[in-house]
């Protein structure tokens, strides 16, 4: 029998890990570890422990490495076994890694945000809870909560950031810090990208006037506002056309309006032109007017007319 052990254990496939840490024998296959690129030592060295400190600790491994590891943490299960059984005769009873990996990352996420010490997570009334909604799983150790999953968690998040700013241009880095109740120190850091700045320009845009409108037949006065609303959100349609000019690749004729200063010049003097109409308009709906005072708001539309520019594209 131990024979047969020791040959397992013989050929089971080391780690490429071990590639980067200098290892010293234990004994039954365990070893000492000691980082190439840093003085970090581990008294007994594990493969997962040994993958986040390359991917999310050491200061000193190079970026490729890094990267690597950190890929290799993200997408990576932290479940020991294939599946996961209980004592039990019912087929409900059973869960897969893939799915046992969901449960713990959504679990990590729920204590972390919510600020729950990880030592609940091996409270019994927890385990009765959580085995009450899905029983066929058993929540994680708080010692595989707080390093395995939790250091996923955190590659998964530093993945995202990284796919978000790969083609990102002058980024702005700033800190907030606070303290909490017992007096320690918290630091928040905030990358600002271009867009951001951007969509905070869209937005005051927007509460000051509202968005981009249409003409309804039905109500006169939105042709006014249909052109407003253009000449209001000018340089904000400029600004998407040069910091995302992918989102106009079906919508040339678009694309080349917005590029077109002639187009924004016509919709002004449009703009003025329907002015008077809509007033008039208004002044009927709520029944504060006259054929008088109708007639001079008709007389400001043919100034109006007459102050068009000769160089009004006919065509608009």
């Amino acid at each position: 029998m131990s024979s047969t052990v020791s040959e397992v254990k013989r050929g089971r496939k080391e780690s490429y890990v071990w590639d980067h840490y200098i290892k010293e024998p234990l004994g039954s296959g365990h070893y000492t570890a000691k980082c190439h690129y840093c003085t970090q030592t581990w008294s007994r060295g594990r493969p997962e422990i040994l993958k986040s400190h390359l991917a999310l600790y050491c200061k000193e491994v190079p970026l490729a490495i890094k990267s690597e590891y950190m890929e290799m943490l993200a997408i990576g299960s932290t479940s020991t076994n294939r599946k996961q059984k209980l004592d039990t005769d019912s087929s409900a009873a059973e869960i897969d890694a893939d799915k046992k990996d969901r449960i713990d990352q959504a679990l990590i996420r729920y204590f972390v945000c919510c600020g729950i010490p990880f030592s609940t997570v091996n409270h019994p009334y927890f385990i009765d809870f959580v085995q009450s909604l899905c029983f066929a799983y058993n929540p994680p150790k708080r010692s595989s909560l707080s390093t395995t999953i939790l250091n996923k968690e955190t590659a998964i998040v530093l993945k995202k950031i990284k796919e978000e700013l790969k083609y990102e241009e002058d980024l702005t880095l700033a800190v907030d810090g606070w303290s909490d109740l017992l007096g320690r120190s918290i630091y928040a850091f905030i990358i600002i990208t271009p867009g951001a700045h951007l969509q905070e320009d869209i937005i005051q845009s927007l509460t000051k006037g509202g968005g981009l409108k249409i003409s309804v037949k039905t109500r006169w006065s939105t042709a006014w506002d249909c052109c407003d609303s253009i000449i209001r959100l000018e340089n904000n349609l400029k600004n998407i056309l040069e910091t995302q000019p992918e989102i106009f690749y079906n919508a040339i004729s678009t694309k080349n309006l917005l590029q077109n200063r002639q187009f924004f010049q016509d919709v002004e003097q449009l703009r003025a032109v329907l002015a008077p109409a809509k007033r008039a308009v208004q002044a009927i709906e709520v029944n504060a007017s006259n054929m008088a005072s109708i007639f001079m708001e008709l007389i400001k539309m043919a100034v109006a007319i007459k102050q068009i520019s000769n160089y009004l594209d006919l065509d608009f």
